[in-house]
């Protein structure tokens, strides 16, 4: 396991995503950190993070995919535009 640096705006299922290669890992966040499984963050929280599929994550991160749900209009421009998504992401 390892420790990976919210932002503002960022879902449990969005950290999942981003640090794990899967959103199905949102639940096992939330249980690791103590947190409701629909915490939002407010930014710069150092969150524990389960192993997940690291080549999946490596796609992730390559394709420069910063998942970012919760973002007020106006914020997107200083944190990364957000991704709204149901099923899987493919990362090609």
């Amino acid at each position: 396991m390892r420790n990976a640096t919210a932002r503002k705006g960022q879902s449990l299922i969005d950290l999942a995503l981003q640090e794990s290669g899967s959103a199905d890992w949102g639940e096992e966040v939330a249980k690791l950190n103590g947190l409701p499984a629909d915490y939002v963050c407010a930014g710069g929280e150092v969150l524990e993070m389960p192993d997940g599929n690291e080549t999946e994550r490596k796609r992730i991160a390559a394709a420069g995919v910063v998942p970012v749900t919760g973002l007020d209009a106006g914020g997107w421009q200083q944190q990364g535009i957000g991704l709204c998504m149901v099923g899987e992401l493919s990362v090609r």
